[in-house]
């Protein structure tokens, strides 16, 4: 199998009245954002640790970039499923 990246382009709207109207293309991560922010990822490294502390007795010291960097790929794999 192979995976290919492909380059999207949005389309031209067009409306009658007025003519082509300008459409926005953002990032992926401008759309991944919209749902799960550094925030969320902030609360996570967070949660972590202190979930960490009472288990163990001390921090993981999990930051936000480290919980990033964990997910992301974790999301990608489950949302592009591969077939065997």
């Amino acid at each position: 199998m192979t995976i290919i990246a492909v380059r999207f382009d949005a389309p031209i709207v067009i409306d009658a009245a007025s003519g082509p109207v300008n459409v926005e293309v953002k990032k992926p991560m401008d759309y991944f954002n919209r749902y799960l922010d550094t925030a969320f990822f902030t609360e996570l490294a967070e949660f972590t640790n202190k979930r960490s502390v009472e288990e163990m007795g001390k921090s993981l010291d999990s930051s936000t970039r480290e919980m990033c960097k964990f997910w992301g790929p974790v999301l990608l794999l489950h949302c592009c499923s591969i077939q065997d």
